[in-house]
């Protein structure tokens, strides 16, 4: 009888939990769960125990009170692991200077894929970097490369919702853009279209930087897409990387896979 208890309470609080878990319920819906489960608790027990009426009115006052504190505890301590699961991810897969996704987030998106379904990928980095911060020292390095995450995603967002595309910063001046083919894009289409984001990013760069450089700074990309390189998520970094140096050899903001140019 203890242990068919136990078992009923413990299942009781388990649904309490599964319920309550990461919903926004207001005291009174809290209030009116705790009712309905400590009502359930009070029938339970009735059914092994002789109660009069007034001890089942204790028992059932008692138990909708315990209950309704549970509650409380339950929906702060998912509130908290949430929270906390989020400030680690946080930290783990976001670069501190830029905000963008970092290396191991890059690394963890390649070992695994971007997307389910095809994505465009381009490779960017900054003309010239080490020049800048040869000659104006770190702190200037270091506000060019905020302002291109932030030129670069704020171009990216105008035109795309925020789950449509990615952007890493996977070390030094170096930065990966990735956005998502959907079933009505056509591959090409969507080739200029990014094309066109990323030029316009690279004139706005060149203009602001120019207020406070004594040359502008440019971006230079190499494009392809997930379909091109055999579904092959690495395969098609290292394309999208070697078009990058096609880009800076013939001066051009973005150099695409021939294939995309058809």
């Amino acid at each position: 009888r203890q242990l068919y208890i136990f078992i009923t309470t413990y299942i009781g609080l388990y649904f309490l939990w599964f319920f309550l878990r990461g919903k926004q319920i207001s005291v009174k819906q809290q209030i009116l769960i705790a009712f309905y489960v400590g009502s359930l608790e009070v029938v339970k027990q009735s059914i092994w125990y002789q109660y009069s009426y007034k001890e089942l009115l204790i028992l059932g006052i008692v138990n909708c009170f315990a209950y309704f504190i549970v509650g409380i505890i339950v929906d702060h301590l998912y509130k908290l692991m949430t929270t906390t699961k989020e400030i680690v991810d946080h930290e783990i897969h976001v670069d501190d200077l830029t905000s963008l996704h970092n290396f191991k987030a890059l690394k963890q998106d390649i070992n695994k894929s971007f997307n389910s379904d095809d994505y465009i990928l381009t490779v960017i980095d900054l003309n010239s970097f080490k020049e800048v911060n040869d000659l104006y020292g770190h702190e200037k390095g270091n506000h060019v490369l905020q302002l291109t995450a932030k030129i670069v995603s704020k171009h990216l967002g105008a035109k795309y919702q925020f789950m449509d595309y990615k952007v890493y910063r996977f070390g030094g001046d170096e930065m990966v853009v990735s956005v998502k083919v959907s079933e009505a894009d056509n591959l090409r289409d969507l080739s200029l279209i990014v094309t066109s984001i990323l030029e316009k990013a690279d004139h706005e760069l060149a203009d602001k930087t120019n207020n406070f450089l004594r040359t502008p700074v440019h971006l230079s990309g190499g494009m392809t897409a997930f379909s091109l390189c055999n579904y092959d998520n690495k395969e098609t970094f290292r394309k999208g990387d070697s078009l990058l140096y096609e880009a800076k050899k013939h001066g051009v903001v973005v150099k695409k896979d021939p294939l995309l140019s058809d």
